[in-house]
């Protein structure tokens, strides 16, 4: 959707940026990666652009990772490489080190209230994760105001700018185009 938002700017605004998609593909929906095609300046598949994971980028990462303080040297190889600037969203909270800017996401914390639904590993990963981004991150995005509430709840002394980005829904055009009778007798739909 954000990718959508970002192809329907103006032409004078949407100059100034390039898109690029980020996936793997075992990941991604052939339809989906079909659908942003038209808005895409570029799309790389993180499975054959990263470096591999031989030994001696193993010990450089690590060089990096202990001396440069790099969370992911091995991804802030491929963004440098790429030139590729800001990352949305951004998996780990950056630090002064690393070569790139970008924003996290926080989706929600279902974890804290529907914990059943969670392996304690789950739940122990989600409070790391988003505590790292309440302690080192500026600002966050997340997808609702309860979750952006919750963010408030869960880190009240964090320094982070919450920024609320709901979902929205886009759907292909070719849906508008189905006979919405046959659609209603399909799913059972009542008038």
């Amino acid at each position: 959707n954000i990718i959508l938002a970002l192809g329907s700017l103006p032409d004078e605004v949407r100059s100034t940026f390039e898109v690029c998609l980020l996936y793997n593909s075992q990941s991604i929906d052939q339809d989906i990666h079909d659908r942003l095609k038209p808005y895409l300046d570029i799309a790389y598949d993180l499975e054959n652009g990263l470096e591999p994971f031989t030994f001696f980028n193993r010990l450089k990462w690590k060089i990096m990772r202990t001396i440069y303080h790099q969370s992911d040297p091995r991804f802030s190889e491929f963004l440098i490489k790429n030139k590729i600037n800001f990352v949305y969203p951004l998996l780990v909270p950056k630090n002064e080190n690393t070569p790139y800017q970008g924003c996290p996401w926080i989706y929600d914390f279902q974890h804290k209230y529907l914990s059943d639904f969670f392996t304690q590993s789950d739940i122990d990963g989600r409070d790391r994760r988003f505590s790292q981004i309440a302690n080192l991150s500026s600002r966050v995005v997340l997808s609702s105001k309860t979750a952006a509430t919750d963010f408030k709840k869960f880190f009240p002394n964090s320094k982070c700018r919450t920024e609320v980005l709901p979902f929205a829904t886009s759907l292909p055009t070719n849906w508008y185009e189905l006979d919405t009778v046959e659609v209603q007798k399909k799913y059972n739909l009542t008038d």
